[in-house]
């Protein structure tokens, strides 16, 4: 079944990126990293999304094929994908330190997320935009079907398209913006909101910010932002790192430096136990957690067990690290398939198409003496290789069809520790299937109170001018040949172990303004000479007593942190309890 109006349009917007990396994805070999032109080209993008808040009801949708899911909790966003939150839902991305936050009955389209640029197409709804790192201002690439928005500063936005037919409205609270549209440029200062409506020219009016629940319910958000304590000891650019602080506590350990413990874990958690496993093009299998502060620590480091307490190693500072789907070993063959979490120092071999420089980019936080990357002639050793009470097992069917892994646990199989591990998963790629969210499912952070039922929003100016669908070019960053143009993802799976997933049948949405054409917005113009907003100093708590001294790893103790004793943490808690 073909793609129609605006899926169709939207799918050109990638189209030309995704033939050049399909290509590159379904010609490769999954013998192993190499450093060919044609495979660095085609290294995955370091960067990603990862939905950290979702309230209400919210789905993602793949922009090519049409493939619909409910949205989950730590679900990972990337290139192709839109997200879509129902009248009543409310949904808050990350993207690194960016945050992008959706009211409910917003659309939003993730054109593109890789190294270079953020991509991002608000189709209607309320978006509210936290940007907190300069470095981040050239990469944001943010319109509307009908304008273009251009962030010159750190600070905090927000876009509201179409609350009244034909209208669009800029608040910037701190910062200072500017919207394009038909060649005009309008500057936004904070503390102001620009409407923008009108035909033939655009009529413009500056107003006061507005007030409503959806910014209430961003403020308190924004400034949590600016507290993240854990920032003290990783990159912002980390994705997922806002959810440490209120989940558990840092720790000097001698030998490891700083350890994240979880606050609260049942007796039987391992990592990559409680959670289930999905198929997210270009990586292939990735772990999804069912954890509220699920996120980082299963895409970047690894882990320890010190005296029977699981902790995260975030491995060497580095400003932006890079994203793995998971970080395991596999086993698996005939019979069931399991996996453990890789430990100190263990090399993690990609089970999908990458250059050596990627690999040994990836690895090399975690390499004591930072050049012993797998070469990929000798089989990697893994610290938890032959442990039996951290290897878990299921059935493939539970794997293939994304099941909660947590229920489905299965004793080892016999002789299971003299099989090799490897790095590739022993299930073939699946097509994309319905995830929907039940009883038994997380899907927001206890610490935060679910979005209050949308309200109506204030009457704007009325306008008869009809929608038209934006063909503006991105906001060009050029590449150097240590960071490659990266491309939005392949609308197919590499093969891991079998063959390529199917597509499913593309999404039909009504065509708003069939008979419009679309019209290119015109470049941005060069930014007239402001003086930059200073950012915001961090509101840092002090550290907790003894955090600085080294301790040997027999004496860890990781006290209860407040938020674990919260009876929904505790009850969450007892929910996902598995008898062994």
């Amino acid at each position: 079944m073909p793609l129609t109006g605006p899926w169709r349009q939207r799918a050109a917007r990638i189209g030309f990126s995704l033939l050049s990396t399909l290509f590159a994805l379904t010609c490769a070999a999954q013998s192993g990293p190499d450093d060919d032109a044609d495979t660095v080209a085609a290294d995955p993008p370091g960067r990603v999304g990862r939905v950290s808040i979702v309230a209400g009801s919210a789905t993602v949708t793949d922009m090519t094929s049409g493939d619909s899911q409910t949205v989950l909790l730590n679900w990972p966003i990337t290139g192709g994908q839109n997200i879509a939150t129902d009248a009543g839902g409310r949904a808050e991305i990350r993207i690194g330190s960016l945050a992008v936050r959706l009211d409910g009955a917003t659309d939003v389209d993730f054109v593109r997320i890789d190294d270079e640029t953020i991509e991002l197409v608000v189709q209607r709804g309320a978006v509210g935009l936290h940007v907190r790192s300069r470095d981040m201002l050239a990469a944001i690439d943010l319109t509307t079907p009908r304008e273009r928005v251009v962030l010159d500063d750190v600070g905090r936005y927000r876009l509201d398209v179409d609350r009244a037919p034909g209208l669009t409205s800029l608040t910037v609270t701190t910062g200072y913006a500017r919207l394009l549209t038909d060649g005009s440029t309008f500057s936004v200062v904070g503390g102001q909101r620009a409407d923008i409506s009108g035909e033939p020219a655009p009529q413009v009016q500056i107003l006061a910010p507005l007030t409503d629940n959806f910014g209430d319910w961003v403020a308190p958000l924004d400034r949590r932002d600016d507290a993240i304590r854990s920032a003290r000891y990783l990159s912002t650019e980390t994705t997922g790192i806002e959810s440490l602080d209120d989940f558990g506590q840092w720790r000097s350990v001698a030998d490891y430096g700083q350890v994240w413990f979880p606050a609260v874990v049942q007796a039987s958690w391992v990592p990559y136990r409680f959670g289930r496993w999905i198929w997210v093009v270009p990586w292939g299998w990735t772990w999804v957690d069912e954890a509220p502060w699920g996120f980082a620590p299963f895409h970047y480091g690894r882990w320890v067990s010190l005296n029977g307490r699981w902790g995260w190693l975030p491995g060497a500072y580095v400003t932006r690290p890079i994203y793995a789907p998971c970080l395991v070993a596999w086993y698996g063959g005939a019979g069931p398939v399991g996996w453990f979490p890789l430990g100190p120092g263990d090399i993690y071999v990609p089970g999908y198409r990458a250059s050596r420089h990627y690999v040994e980019t990836l690895n090399f936080q975690h390499l004591r003496g930072g050049s012993a990357a797998w070469r990929g002639d000798s089989q990697p050793r893994y610290v938890y290789q032959r442990n039996p009470n951290v290897v878990t097992w299921v059935d493939t069917d539970t794997m293939a069809h994304h099941r909660p892994v947590g229920r489905a646990l299965q004793p080892p199989p016999p002789q299971w520790s003299a099989a090799p591990a490897t790095h590739l998963a022993p299930v073939a790629a699946q097509p994309p299937r319905a995830i929907k969210r039940g009883a038994d499912e997380v899907v927001a952070s206890p610490a935060i109170a679910p979005a209050r039922p949308a309200t109506v929003q204030p009457t704007y100016g009325q306008s008869n001018r009809p929608a038209r669908v934006d063909a503006a070019p991105a906001l060009g960053v050029a590449a150097s040949q240590s960071s490659p143009a990266r491309r939005p993802p392949s609308p197919l799976p590499p093969t891991i172990g079998g063959e390529p997933g199917r597509r499913g049948q593309p999404v039909q949405r009504p065509i708003r303004h069939p008979d419009r054409p679309a019209v290119p917005i015109q470049p941005v113009p060069a930014a007239p000479p402001i003086q930059p907003t200073p950012a915001a100093a961090p509101q840092v708590a002090a550290p907790a007593a003894g955090a600085s001294q080294p301790i040997r790893a027999p004496e860890v103790r990781v006290p209860q942190h407040p938020a674990a004793e919260h009876p929904a943490n505790v009850e969450a808690d007892r929910s996902r309890a598995v008898p062994h």
